[in-house]
């Protein structure tokens, strides 16, 4: 099993992670995530990143996210595993700040494994409280996006060049702007879509604290675009080896690596 940190694991979690994992025949199960935007998020911006962390317009096709789909997938929010392909696998790349969930499902599928994503199986998430942890979040996770794809040298998708298009697009419409005031109708276009999301989320959610959502999906999308940008143009560093079977470590964001769960392949 993994278990984050800025969460919330309901009743029964465990039993039915398991219980999928053998209905399935699954090598892993993952599930989705529910930010604690309503009662549990302790302040308005929590709230409204909550709701811009579970929209299309806030992640994407990013199932686990949306938690509106069950099925095989090549990634999810990890739950648990089948112990012995995970060791197999060679656990988590320590190397990795972030992404290293990501990182292992590409290794996992590649050697044949199936994962089970269920969205009745969920973890409730505690948002970042601030706007600029929340930046900070976000602009880890698109440097770890790269990281990913250059170790295993695939190109990325459209999905993930997005962030760093609407960024190089917005920051090119303000810097013609002087000459072509008409290019200002993207960034205007853009701030009307997060305006509309977010109206539809105060309805929906019924709090008006939701109107944060706008500026949090802002946040993501250039956060997340700039680290991308600011990674893609790094010089390529030999990613250090995977110590999987090195003395327990914890994680940046508070994690047990594989290494700190089972440091000893004879252990139960």
């Amino acid at each position: 099993m993994r278990c984050d940190a800025h969460a919330y694991y309901p009743p029964g979690f465990i039993a039915r992670a398991v219980r999928l994992l053998d209905q399935h025949r699954a090598d892993g199960v993952a599930y989705s995530d529910r930010p604690l935007a309503g009662g549990a998020a302790r302040n308005a911006f929590q709230c409204g990143v909550g709701f811009a962390q579970n929209n299309w317009l806030g992640v994407g096709q990013s199932r686990y996210r949306l938690g509106t789909f069950s099925g095989w997938v090549e990634h999810g929010k990890h739950g648990c595993f089948r112990r012995d392909l995970l060791l197999a696998a060679g656990g988590y790349d320590e190397s990795f700040a972030v992404n290293e969930d990501s990182e292992l499902s590409y290794r996992l599928v590649q050697r044949g494994a199936r994962l089970w994503l269920d969205q009745e199986l969920w973890v409730g998430y505690v948002p970042r409280s601030r706007p600029g942890a929340l930046a900070r979040q976000y602009f880890l996770y698109g440097q770890g996006r790269v990281q990913n794809l250059r170790k295993h040298a695939r190109p990325p998708s459209l999905r993930q060049w997005a962030p760093a298009a609407l960024v190089l697009g917005q920051a090119a419409a303000l810097g013609a702007a002087p000459w072509r005031p008409e290019t200002l109708l993207l960034p205007g276009l853009y701030t009307a879509a997060l305006a509309g999301i977010a109206c539809a989320g105060v309805r929906q959610r019924k709090r008006w604290a939701v109107l944060w959502s706008a500026p949090a999906m802002a946040i993501m999308h250039f956060a997340f675009g700039a680290g991308f940008l600011a990674r893609l143009i790094q010089p390529v560093v030999q990613p250090a080896r995977n110590r999987s079977d090195s003395a327990p470590q914890a994680t940046p964001a508070g994690e047990i690596t594989a290494s700190a769960a089972v440091p000893d392949q004879r252990a139960a």
